[in-house]
This record gives C-alpha cells, structure tokens and sequence, in this order.
C-alpha cells in the first residue's frame, strides 16, 4: 500500500517545522502528490466591540491572514525545496473546519499537535480531523525525527476503530518494520479472545511486518500513560491508534486517553475514527 497523495496544515501554531519534513518524507518516498494547507484562522470581535469598527476590525484581520499565510509559505516551499519535493500551497479560507474538507480527498491529513492554550475552534486539530474527515490523520509533535513508520506500536483494542488504525498504517509502515503490538489492560475488552492481540498481530506479519505482542497492566498509570512510556522505551517512531469519540452538533467529545495522548504524545500518533 503506497500514499498517492497527503496534505499539510501549516500555520503559526506548530512549535516547529517538522511535521512539514514529515510530510515531505513520506511524499518522497511514495511519489505523492503532497499540497500544503493555510487554515486562515477565523475572525474574532472582541467583546463589546462597537459595530462601526467592524470594518477597520475586518481590514486589520485580513492584512494579519495574508502576513502569516506568506510567512507559512515561506516555511512550507523552504522545507519542500530541501527536500527536493515539489509540493502544491493552498490557502483556505472559511476557519479550520472548512479547511478540514480537504482532508477528505487525500489518503493522509498531517498536522501539529495543538498547543494546550491554542482557543478552541481558531486552528485545525487531530482530534477534530479524525472525527470529521473520515480519513487517517498523523499528529506531529514538535522534535519529531523526519522518518516514520520503522519502529510502531500499535494500541490495540478489539474495536472498529482500532481496527480502522491498522488498516491505515499499513500505508506508513516501511517494508518489514517492527511492529509491537501493545494490549493494555486486557480484560477490560471482553472480545479479545484467549490471546489478546495474536490475531491483528498475525494478520500484521502477513503484511512482511516483524510483529511482537505485549500485554500490560497500566497499575497506577492510566492506559494512555503506559502506552507513551512503553512507546519510549521501545524508540518507536509511530504510535497507532484508534480515536474514540463522536460528534454532535459540532462539539467533539473523545476518550480520555485519546485526549490525553493528543496533549503530550512525544513521537507522531496515527489516528483513525
């Protein structure tokens, strides 16, 4: 399974440019098409404002759009341009969530880990684009190493969403890339059968993946926290998950530990609803 196309979400919120190497590594290396996304953040009145200021207020938010949309292309052409990657630059208008459209016609979305202070609603998150775009979404936390997808653990549970997680991966995962897959807590998921993870796991290496099983109990740390710490232990360069929730009337409700995950995730999490 190859990438034949991605997209990046490039705004001024990410920490640093390495979700844009990562991006243009994986399009390298499949021979993607790979198109780069400014979200134009939406406009904000401040409270009590008077109406007839709303037109200087408009003007003064468009010339701030513009500015850090160039400032983001910029970024964007000059990591491109590094990587030998010709790379398409869109800038989308309309606030994050009609930016995330286009996450629906590509085979993977990439975007920052949000910042926790980042207001809700003014920028493109993973959470949001899992839910809503119906496509697999790579959450890139600042310090990401370039390469993914040679060393993963898949979080498994016995559910569609997970399962949905795998699926996707098989997309990121180099040919015969080390795979553990890691079952947490076991008995709180009754479907898992008398092996918990044997069966993803053997389906796995029929993909030519080198596939190990771990079973865990997260004791006095919740589930999220025992997969980030064994994830560092093992050096993965990948973290594939389900994401648990749903949406309605546009607010997005999700697990605790997908939540708790997208905020401190180290390494790129894949995430598919």
């Amino acid at each position: 399974m190859t990438i034949r196309d991605l997209i990046v979400y490039v705004d001024e919120s990410a920490g640093d440019d390495g979700l844009i190497d990562v991006a243009t590594g994986l399009a390298r290396r499949d021979g993607a098409q790979l198109t780069g996304i400014f979200p134009v953040p939406p406009m904000r009145l401040p409270l009590g404002y008077d109406p007839m200021m709303f037109e200087p207020l408009w003007q003064q938010w468009r010339e701030e759009a513009d500015l850090a949309a160039a400032r983001c292309r910029e970024r964007y052409e000059a990591r491109t341009a590094a990587a030998g990657v010709p790379g398409g630059w869109l800038v989308a208008a309309g606030g994050p969530d009609a930016a995330m459209l286009h996450a629906r016609y590509v085979d993977l979305a990439v975007v920052a880990r949000a910042k926790p202070e980042t207001p809700d609603g003014t920028t493109v998150t993973a959470a949001d684009l899992a839910i809503d775009s119906g496509r697999p979404v790579l959450m890139v936390p600042p310090g990401s190493p370039a390469a993914v997808g040679r060393n993963a653990v898949v979080a498994w549970k016995p559910t569609r969403e997970a399962v949905r997680a795998v699926n996707d991966a098989l997309a990121l995962l180099e040919p015969g890339a080390k795979v553990t897959v890691l079952v947490v807590d076991p008995g709180d998921a009754p479907d898992h059968g008398e092996e918990p993870g044997a069966d993803i796991a053997a389906h796995l290496a029929r993909h030519g993946m080198e596939v190990t099983v771990e079973v865990a109990s997260s004791g006095r740390l919740d589930p999220g926290a025992t997969l980030l710490r064994r994830a560092a232990e093992l050096g993965a360069d990948l973290l594939v998950m389900g994401a648990y929730g749903h949406s309605r009337l546009r607010e997005r409700v999700l697990g605790g530990v997908t939540r708790d995950i997208l905020r401190t995730a180290p390494l790129p999490v894949l995430l598919a609803h």
